[in-house]
């Protein structure tokens, strides 16, 4: 099990005027400076798999993961919870020759599935085609605490997509 620990600091001179900061960021003075600390969850290293086995990767992610379900055309076909992790918290373990692409419409999303059992374990989003979005019901489910799943409507995609896209920033 990896993790990454929780904890982002930086500082401004004591001149910034603070606002009223909200949990979890906290701010002190040190040093005629002023920093802020923002305790970020521990990230777990969370393995997955299409249905075979052939098809294994892993994501870095908290305990307590929040997916969202589409209801796009494919979405709603295909079902799965899916999470939007930016590219460097996943990486593909095993599989690459067992993966067959899909695309359609734009041709930005791409759908990859084990090309043995059919399982769509991850894909790249057209929302995010700089991250990579797993299906949470590919995951081993030892390390995972809870899930919320929040309703997307990708059937007007255009008008909602905005708010998936700090989803696969590094931050």
């Amino acid at each position: 099990m990896g993790s990454q620990s929780g904890a982002l600091t930086f500082f401004a001179s004591k001149t910034i005027e603070r606002t009223q900061s909200p949990s979890p960021i906290r701010s002190t003075y040190n040093d005629q400076k002023l920093y802020w600390t923002i305790n970020m969850p521990d990230l777990l290293t969370h393995k997955g798999s299409c249905h075979c086995g052939k098809v294994q990767f892993e994501i870095d992610a908290p305990a307590d993961l929040h997916a969202h379900a589409c209801n796009c055309s494919m979405c709603y076909r295909s079902g799965g919870d899916q999470m939007i992790v930016p590219a460097s918290r996943f990486r593909l373990i095993a599989g690459a020759d067992a993966i067959t692409t899909y695309t359609f419409n734009t041709g930005a999303a791409k759908h990859t599935f084990c090309k043995y059992c059919g399982i769509k374990a991850f894909y790249t989003p057209r929302s995010n085609p700089d991250g990579f979005s797993a299906n949470l019901r590919c995951l081993d489910r030892t390390h995972i605490k809870s899930v919320v799943v929040e309703p997307f409507d990708g059937q007007n995609w255009e008008l909602h997509a905005g708010a998936l896209a700090h989803l696969s920033r590094d931050e």
